[in-house]
């Protein structure tokens, strides 16, 4: 079987490879042309992007920072908000625009990687085994914030607006973006500070998995309203995914299950499963991008519906989590060379860029709070929750990259929107650390030795 499926994998990957290189048969011949000058300049491009991107990452980590904060800012500083204005000349040598689709082009398999990997951290088991306390705060945590998104949005629409983007796709996108947990970026800050294991850690977690999980459906939805010709085709992609994930959920996830189950046992199994899982995410991206959604909802399910029992998927998560390590810089530098702060239209867009700040952090601690408060947590734990649902950082970046690319909005409100990721993503750690969440754990678990040596047998 294990064979079988090496066969059966790597024949359709080399059948959607092939397909690929015949569709971009002129772009690949142009990159290698005139002796692969151009190919180099690229591999020096990627060069500088990783080594800077690492460079900022190691630098931020020193001041309690995630590492995703300093490629954020590499990207931006990269591009023509300080690099092109210092050195526009050695800045446009470097990062040719003749290379922006290839890079682009790497930097979207990243992404789609990446979202394989925060499927694969949304385990549906915890979210049913959770309780009814992770329901109310993972669903107002997303709820209030899109409905303050939507009024931001009805306030923006007459200045940001971009002519061609519907109403409702305008609307609802805004919405999505205020609503947004970076559900990677909070595991690794809570992984850095000891609230991992924490019953206030695993709850925020996956507290922020619901979250992800409405948020995603919700922007297939902008997206099915943003690229939909009519009411009829709206519904028929909603109609398509909806049934595209009941199958994932229902019949491939117990499958898949079984598969690897097997193939565990068997040698060759590794290089199975590795093929395996690279056609599941290249065949469910290509699916939901074909039905009118974006192919990042793909990969995502994708992930979602990998057993994460088995020691061979941990393997091949490993893996392509160590290959997103190198092309998700490049992502951030794509983003970077779309901003250019430097041409903002004034004190508009400053108070803009302030208001959307404050309501995307007041909704998301006022819904949380409400929530928690709910459920009968404590003040410190009620806004311990709300500091981790306020982080935002790459999973931000992925919706408002999308928006733009589809139009739903232009250059300014996505300059906002990403300095609006960057001051939260920012503020969770250090606010995690003013209220001293991880002494609180280790109290508790000191309470509990010593609750556990007193009734202890002599």
């Amino acid at each position: 079987m294990a064979a079988a499926a090496i066969v059966v994998t790597f024949g359709a990957l080399a059948t959607l490879g092939w397909g690929f290189i015949t569709a971009h048969e002129g772009r690949i011949r142009k990159l290698t042309s005139g002796g692969g000058v151009l190919f180099w300049r690229l591999l020096l491009a990627i060069a500088v992007i990783v080594i800077a991107g690492w460079i900022a990452g190691r630098l931020v980590e020193r001041i309690g920072q995630p590492r995703v904060i300093g490629e954020i800012f590499m990207g931006i500083l990269l591009g023509p908000t300080l690099f092109g204005e210092l050195a526009p000349k050695v800045q446009r040598g470097i990062f040719m625009p003749e290379l922006m689709p290839y890079l682009s082009g790497i930097a979207s398999v990243g992404v789609a990687i990446f979202m394989l990997l925060v499927g694969f951290e949304v385990s549906f088991g915890r979210l049913r085994a959770a309780g009814p306390a992770v329901g109310m705060v993972g669903v107002s945590m997303i709820a209030i914030p899109v409905a303050c998104g939507v009024l931001v949005a009805l306030l923006l629409a007459d200045r940001y607006r971009p002519q061609a983007a519907p109403w409702s796709a305008f609307l609802l996108f805004i919405g999505v973006a205020m609503g947004v947990t970076a559900f990677p970026v909070l595991a690794r800050i809570l992984r850095e500070r000891g609230l991992m294991e924490s019953r206030l850690g695993t709850l925020g977690l996956i507290s922020a998995g619901v979250g992800d999980l409405l948020a995603w459906c919700l922007l297939a939805v902008t997206i099915a309203l943003a690229r939909g010709t009519s009411q009829a085709g709206v519904v028929r992609t909603i109609a398509l995914i909806a049934a595209f994930t009941c199958v994932a959920v229902l019949v491939l996830r117990p499958l898949l299950h079984r598969f690897f189950a097997i193939v565990e046992t068997r040698r060759g199994g590794r290089l199975a499963a590795i093929g395996v899982v690279l056609l599941l995410g290249i065949s469910f991206a290509w699916f939901t991008d074909a039905a009118g959604v974006h192919a990042i909802f793909g990969a995502f399910m994708a992930g979602a519906i990998l057993p994460r029992d088995k020691v061979v998927v941990r393997h091949v998560i490993r893996f392509a989590t160590a290959g997103v390590l190198l092309a998700l810089p490049l992502f951030f530098a794509t983003v970077g060379f779309r901003i250019d702060l430097n041409v903002s239209s004034g004190i508009t867009d400053l108070l803009v860029c302030l208001l959307v700040i404050v309501v995307a952090v007041v909704s998301k601690l006022a819904a949380t709070a409400l929530a928690a408060r709910a459920a009968r947590f404590g003040w410190r734990d009620t806004f311990g929750l709300g500091v981790m649902m306020n982080c935002r950082g790459l999973t931000e970046l992925i919706v408002l990259s999308t928006g733009l690319t589809l139009g739903v909005i232009g250059q300014n409100l996505f300059a906002i929107f990403v300095v609006m990721t960057l001051v939260t993503t920012a503020m969770t750690a250090p606010l995690l650390g003013a209220l001293r969440l991880d002494s609180a754990v280790s109290e508790d678990s000191g309470h509990s030795d010593n609750r556990d040596a007193r009734q202890a047998p002599a």
